[in-house]
């Protein structure tokens, strides 16, 4: 991930448009059923695991679909404190999104929680597409983790 952004091809956290970045990297399972995996980065530089699987309908020109994009959650609008932005964004959600190329989605943190958007460009399918995320923050791009020391050791 910091190798992405400074590269220019992720914005860094805080020159984000919207709360967090997102991408996933999907493939259809078996008829309509679907499986993802991915990660989220939000402003403050929290880093989250996410897998989801979704049931779709639509065309899918290919096996494997690939998606990038931004989210916005209205309730983190004026929050600045690191904390809030995990709470909000981590854990279960449920959502619906369209996708013509261009994928738009709306979600919510089941039970209850904020609800949430998402614009993503996503090749190659359109269609519309109900799924459950499971979303875990696993560290900050500004913290030091073991796979930093590990990295270190090899560029000896």
């Amino acid at each position: 991930m910091k190798k992405m952004i400074g590269m220019g091809i992720a914005p860094k956290p805080e020159e984000m448009t919207g709360d967090y970045c997102v991408a996933t990297v999907g493939a259809n399972v078996f008829g309509n059923v679907s499986a993802g995996v991915g990660v989220i980065y939000d402003r403050k530089g929290n880093i989250y695991d996410l897998g989801e699987v979704g049931v779709g309908r639509g065309v899918s020109f290919g096996k494997v679909q690939v998606s990038a994009g931004e989210g916005n959650i209205p309730e983190l609008k004026n929050c600045i404190d690191t904390e809030d932005y995990i709470s909000t964004i981590n854990g279960t959600s449920i959502g619906i999104d369209q996708s013509n190329g261009i994928q738009v989605g709306i979600s919510g943190t089941w039970p209850e929680g904020p609800e949430g958007g998402e614009v993503k460009v996503s090749l190659p399918s359109i269609g519309v597409n109900g799924s459950i995320r499971k979303v875990e923050c696993i560290g900050n791009l500004y913290g030091k983790t073991e796979y930093d020391d590990v990295l270190s050791q090899w560029e000896k």
